[in-house]
């Protein structure tokens, strides 16, 4: 019987570039603010309009992600506060009630766009473009299965790793910034998460923005940016306030990553079993 030869067409080609787009996009996502949320938006449907032939059929129509483009658009608060910080380039004239307005759409949009984002790829990892644990690749042949995911755990560790960083310099000043960035690690790999503990995280993200978000924290951060003097009660207030959305952040991290290497993601802890010599 003649000897056959399988080769394979350049697929890594396309999974690399798919985990440097999952990768981009999980960072412009996390780096929005008000005066280009739209933008956000346009990069979701250009990664729709790439991957549809991967979708099921009710996330291939686009028009989910235009309608929620819409509702921002003629949403009175984001209307408001574009027409008075010209389109968020100036915010300092805002008083507290209005910059509280301003964090609540940025906050909301980002993370409306990154729950998308994050049911796409869900939807996308149901058909091994992303590793799984039943997944032993994607079929172009009969029999013959091919994937390539280093691309995606090199760009998981890079993530990874820059939350990391952010924590050793948190501080009130640094919170939109860090939780953009832990929403998107969430939101991002959601499909490797059970439920429980996506409840518990949604909980915990929704608990650390009314911390952050509320009048007398705003207050506190506007002396600072302001460089005013406070109050012994606000210092007080200040340390426990960073204290408490330090905790929580990190938790919220720590939940990701335990839950991610009992899908092989991450390297799972080792334990360590010391032996008496004597009975060596």
């Amino acid at each position: 019987m003649d000897n056959k030869i399988v080769t394979f067409a350049k697929h890594d080609i396309f999974f690399n570039y798919f985990f440097d787009t999952h990768s981009r996009i999980l960072n412009n996502l996390s780096e929005l603010e008000f005066s280009n949320l739209f933008n956000g938006f346009s990069i979701l449907i250009n990664f729709h309009s790439g991957y549809s032939y991967w979708l099921n059929d009710e996330l291939k129509d686009i028009s989910f992600i235009n309608i929620k483009r819409n509702e921002l658009e003629t949403d009175k608060d984001y209307i408001y506060i574009r027409k008075n910080t010209n389109n968020g380039d100036n915010i300092n004239n805002l008083n507290i009630k209005n910059l509280i307005l301003y964090n609540t759409v940025i906050f909301n949009s980002i993370r409306e766009q990154l729950e998308i984002f994050g049911e796409l790829i869900e939807n996308l990892a149901k058909d091994d473009i992303l590793p799984n644990l039943t997944s032993k690749g994607t079929e172009y042949e009969k029999n013959v299965m091919y994937a390539s995911y280093q691309k995606f755990y090199e760009h998981l560790y890079e993530f990874h790793f820059k939350i990391g960083n952010m924590f050793s310099e948190f501080n009130l000043l640094k919170f939109l910034k860090t939780i953009k960035y832990v929403m998107g690690f969430f939101y991002g790999y959601i499909f490797y998460l059970n439920q429980t503990t996506i409840r518990d995280i949604n909980k915990k993200i929704n608990i650390a923005w009314s911390l952050y978000n509320n009048e007398k924290t705003i207050k506190i951060l506007l002396d600072l940016l302001n460089n005013k003097s406070l109050l012994d009660s606000e210092i007080k207030l200040l340390r426990e306030t960073q204290q408490d959305l330090f905790m929580l952040l990190t938790d919220i991290f720590r939940s990701i990553n335990e839950d991610m290497p009992k899908k092989n993601l991450m390297p799972k802890k080792k334990e360590r079993v010391t032996i008496d010599k004597t009975l060596i």
